[in-house]
């Protein structure tokens, strides 16, 4: 787990090499982290390279609604995501749409928060 331990804005790109270099990830929790940065495209770019993904939390992050278009891509590159939490984002605006019919092609979704 790479939960709240405030992870810089530097850590975005070799955290995404290390997501690209395990393809059988199942389970990340970064949580709490505050992931607005310059970098969090890369970090998602990478999520949505992993196709086993079974759990994502990202509670906590600030997220942007800019966000909401990779975020999408992550849901709709990894569909076999049992839990995703994205609470306490700030997830929001026209491009939530996006973000929310992605989610309606997850196959087993058990949790969403």
């Amino acid at each position: 787990s790479l939960s709240h331990n405030n992870l810089p804005d530097t850590s975005f790109v070799p955290l995404a090499s290390v997501i690209r270099n395990n393809p059988d990830l199942k389970r990340l929790d970064l949580s709490g982290n505050r992931l607005p940065g310059p970098d969090l495209s890369v970090l998602l770019e990478a999520l949505s390279g992993l196709c086993r993904l079974e759990e994502l939390d990202l509670f906590g992050n600030n997220l942007p609604d800019t966000s909401c278009d990779l975020l999408a891509s992550v849901i709709r590159n990894n569909p076999d995501l049992k839990i995703l939490v994205l609470s306490y984002n700030r997830l929001a605006g026209p491009d939530l749409s996006v973000l929310l019919e992605a989610l309606s092609g997850l196959r087993r979704l058990e949790g969403l928060q």
